[in-house]
């Protein structure tokens, strides 16, 4: 301890030895976890997914990010359909708990009780959601989103000020009849009538693989039925 005097007053300066302890954190470690997604930022930023149960079909949603209405989200629903809800948001969980079991490519193939079984449901429920989760799909690929001056780019770790409108996923659903050589040999187990080609959109998907996401526990996320808590945890 060291006093010093200065101007009548009595100031007392202590002195300690530190050490520098580094870590390196690397998120790799821990997606060695089934259940650990990457989710792409601007799905977690932006209201992607209404919380609104009375969103009515064919109505076009256009957020507003600033009051000169120069950066903006515009969601584009299909012909007679809303705009994806809280039950879509969860199919994109499971696909995205897919992706990462198929080795985190870009495209690849699941059926819709590979879907189903991702969803984190009660057996006794999985086949009366099946034609709900083809909707789903189906809507996932033809909704359109268009950010302006909004979009968030992971390589270059900021919002870019352009236009950029992208779907979230594409999708195929495949029979027997129309594979290729090498999808026939999916459908050995003769139970598979039908398989979805699912490719991850081009910025969407560049976001999950260089710096723009995070990490999140999808049993979690799936385990929490309230979509505005939903959002509210990510």
């Amino acid at each position: 301890m060291k006093k010093v005097v200065s101007n009548d007053s009595l100031i007392e300066t202590s002195f300690r030895t530190t050490e520098l302890i580094e870590e390196f954190f690397d998120v790799l470690d821990y997606e060695t976890s089934s259940s650990l997604i990457r989710m792409e930022m601007n799905v977690i930023e932006f209201p992607i997914f209404s919380k609104n149960p009375k969103i009515k079909k064919n109505q076009i949603l256009k957020y507003y990010f600033s009051k000169d209405k120069k950066s903006f989200l515009e969601i584009v629903p299909p012909v007679n359909e809303a705009i994806p809800n809280e039950f879509d948001e969860r199919v994109f969980i499971s696909l995205l708990k897919i992706m990462k079991q198929k080795g985190s490519h870009k495209t690849f193939y699941c059926s819709i009780t590979d879907i189903a079984d991702n969803l984190n449901v009660s057996d006794s429920t999985k086949k009366g959601m099946y034609s709900k989760i083809k909707g789903s799909i189906l809507k996932l690929s033809k909704t359109s989103y268009s950010f302006f001056n909004l979009f968030y780019l992971g390589p270059l770790n900021k919002k870019i000020d352009d236009l950029i409108t992208t779907p979230l996923i594409t999708s195929r659903i495949l029979t027997l009849k129309d594979a290729d050589n090498q999808e026939k040999d999916m459908f050995k187990d003769k139970r598979t009538k039908e398989l979805y080609k699912i490719n991850i959109a081009d910025d969407i998907y560049n976001n999950i693989t260089d710096k723009g996401y995070l990490v999140f526990d999808s049993d979690v996320l799936l385990n929490i039925k309230d979509p505005v808590v939903r959002s509210l945890y990510t």
